[in-house]
């Protein structure tokens, strides 16, 4: 695979929000009324309707939330806790995270708790010299989770790696957006998955920002609509 990277303006040291763009608040917007529908316990109603007119910020909130989440699992794991994290990931990430819980029988059918619990214990301990064996056993992992592809799966690695990594390691998301705009062949793979990362890596140190801000700046820059 190349990955073909641009040159872009502005690397902050603060955490870039994400862009306020129509399709995203579409996505935002279905997945709420999914939610809510389904029951599903994720406070989005008190994060999104606080500022509605200040989109990037409500989005910001919902990632607080997430990291809190993480930290008080880390203090105290449970199942109940760990499965609270996984919706609110997947509401955070838009209307496509429906699918587990719509298709192949829903959600109980689909997500495998001990699984997740492997992919996040492999997270919260992956070292740089071991990145490619560990992701590539991840990638194993996520594909034993119906209706879990790899945009998703990296957004839960995003999230988990950003606040629980012992080693500073960041996951950067790797999605259709990004892979229709860098990658050729231009489709998004988990068996590309450790090559993007070890090159956003690359890209970051080389331009003095974290894997998660440049990740972000190319998403920003390629969802324009």
């Amino acid at each position: 695979m190349i990955i073909t990277f641009l040159e872009l303006p502005n690397y902050p040291n603060e955490l870039v929000l994400l862009k306020d763009t129509a399709r995203l608040r579409k996505s935002s917007k279905s997945i709420a009324t999914f939610f809510r529908n389904k029951g599903l316990p994720v406070d989005y109603e008190s994060l999104f309707e606080n500022e509605p007119e200040n989109y990037p910020k409500a989005v910001q909130r919902m990632e607080e939330r997430i990291a809190g989440l993480i930290k008080d699992y880390l203090a105290k794991p449970s199942d109940d806790k760990l499965i609270i994290i996984f919706h609110h990931i997947q509401f955070w990430g838009g209307s496509s995270g429906r699918n587990i819980y719509n298709k192949n029988g829903g959600f109980e059918n689909n997500f495998k708790i001990d699984t997740y619990k492997q992919i996040i214990e492999k997270t919260i301990h992956l070292t740089q010299e071991n990145l490619c064996d560990d992701l590539n056993k991840i990638a194993e992992w996520f594909n034993s989770i119906p209706q879990l592809g790899i945009s998703f799966g990296t957004k839960h690695l995003r999230f988990w790696s950003f606040n629980a990594n012992k080693n500073g390691i960041e996951l950067p998301i790797m999605d259709s957006v990004i892979a229709e705009n860098m990658f050729s062949p231009k489709y998004a793979r988990w068996k590309d998955y450790c090559q993007y990362v070890k090159q956003m890596q690359e890209e970051a140190n080389k331009r003095k920002v974290s894997v998660t801000n440049l990740e972000r700046l190319l998403f920003n820059h390629f969802n324009k609509i």
